[in-house]
């Protein structure tokens, strides 16, 4: 009984000290912290490690740097933080990276033709900008060359020819200044030795009775007094929309068709600019002119007229139809003066979709014999056929009473004012 009442005891005692150690324990348990950053717990002064959770290379606690970047996966990136640690590189000129392996192609930054890794040579020489230099490494590769002989080099497009002069101006432009020769159809250039051609000077063209044709290039802003003046050959000009002044008397060839890509005259052209009043074509967009066996057909309005002609035309046959992009168009008229001074044509045929004939279309038409005029033709302008002396007969497919309905501008306009016999044909 009394060994029982002491092992009780003891088992009190051992509740009761095992109850005080424990609140002890609790009382003094914490989780050690280092605000001083001396690497000891600032309550129990525990030890601390350095440490780096935050995989910057660094200690978290100190700052001390605990380890460089490794690469041993070999992807030029640092296992640890992830920053980016080597390039590429070849030193062996494989084109396979020696760290990571990658495989690169050639490539010619120093633009020399050849790979700038392995040296292989990778293009020849080319000039698709057509300035005569090679487009990789800049060499000079031709001179110019007009093989077509049109004045123009092959290549670059600029001026080479010897049929014009020019001038230097102040302000870094040129002037067209005159022509040698006997130039007969002429492109003035936009450019000339680089600089803009701006102008055609005064009297630049007179007296060249060989020209034909001209074409003056996008830039140019003005054409002097008589510049093309007793250019008695020309048949066609092309006027630019960049054309702000003309000098009076500029044109005055009587066998002239003028085409301007201005929709009207602008103020700074002289009043006596067209001192012949020659026919114009304003609005002109060189994708309606059609050129057909020396005919000049202009598309307008969703129809053709006959503008002009080339030079020395003899025998001709008007078309009824022509095609453009894929579209046909009637042809419905023969326009004012298109064969003035033609004195080259013979014989003309007019086909039944023409319905008017303007005013001077035949005038001086010295060498026409004879002409054929459907019966659709209900007006002819005045003066058609005046000077038309050896014209000899007229064939009319009409009756009488179609060709009394002609409505007819003066008696110049009517054939048979030179014209001997009328003949009626079935059409």
């Amino acid at each position: 009984m009394k060994k029982a009442k002491l092992l009780l005891f003891l088992v009190m005692i051992l509740v009761v000290a095992s109850m005080v150690l424990f609140a002890c324990g609790d009382e003094d348990a914490h989780d050690c912290k280092d605000e001083n950053f001396d690497h000891k717990c600032d309550v129990c002064e525990t030890s601390i490690s350095c440490f780096d959770n935050d995989n910057n290379h660094n200690c978290d606690i100190c700052g001390k740097e605990l380890s460089h970047c490794f690469d041993n996966t070999n992807n030029h990136k640092c296992e640890l933080c992830g920053e980016t640690i080597t390039s590429c590189k070849d030193e062996n000129r494989d084109h396979s990276c020696d760290i990571c392996g990658k495989i690169s192609s050639c490539e010619d930054k120093t633009n020399d033709h050849k790979c700038d890794v392995c040296e292989k040579e990778l293009s020849a020489c080319a000039d698709e900008n057509s300035d005569h230099k090679c487009d990789v490494c800049n060499d000079e590769l031709t001179l110019c060359k007009d093989e077509d002989d049109d004045e123009f080099c092959d290549i670059c497009n600029e001026y080479v020819g010897r049929s014009l002069s020019f001038i230097k101006n102040q302000d870094n432009t040129y002037s067209v200044s005159g022509f040698s020769g006997s130039p007969t159809d002429v492109i003035i250039p936009s450019t000339y030795n680089g600089l803009p051609v701006t102008s055609i000077g005064d009297a630049a063209f007179r007296n060249c009775t060989s020209l034909t044709s001209v074409v003056i290039g996008d830039g140019v802003t003005s054409i002097g007094d008589g510049a093309f003046g007793n250019c008695t050959s020309l048949t066609s000009v092309v006027i630019p929309s960049s054309v702000t002044s003309i000098g009076g008397w500029a044109f005055d060839s009587l066998s002239l068709t003028i085409y301007c890509e201005a929709e009207s005259q602008p103020s700074g052209w002289d009043s006596y600019w067209n001192y012949s009043g020659r026919p114009v074509v304003w609005g002109y967009d060189a994708s309606n002119l059609k050129i057909i066996d020396g005919v000049h057909y202009y598309i307008k309005d969703s129809s053709a007229m006959v503008t002009g002609r080339n030079a020395n035309v003899t025998n001709v046959t008007i078309l009824s139809t022509i095609e453009n992009n894929g579209d046909t168009y009637s042809v419905t008229s023969i326009g004012d003066g298109a064969f003035r001074n033609c004195t080259s044509l013979t014989s003309i045929e007019i086909p039944s979709s023409v319905t008017s004939i303007g005013g001077s279309a035949f005038y001086n038409c010295t060498s026409l014999t004879s002409i054929e005029i459907p019966s659709s033709v209900t007006s002819i302008g005045s003066s058609a056929f005046e000077g038309c002396t050896l014209l000899t007969s007229v064939n009319y497919l009409g009756t009488i009473e179609s060709w009394c309905g002609i409505t007819f501008g003066n008696y110049n306009a009517n054939p048979l004012y030179y014209a001997q016999k009328l003949y009626f044909l079935r059409e």
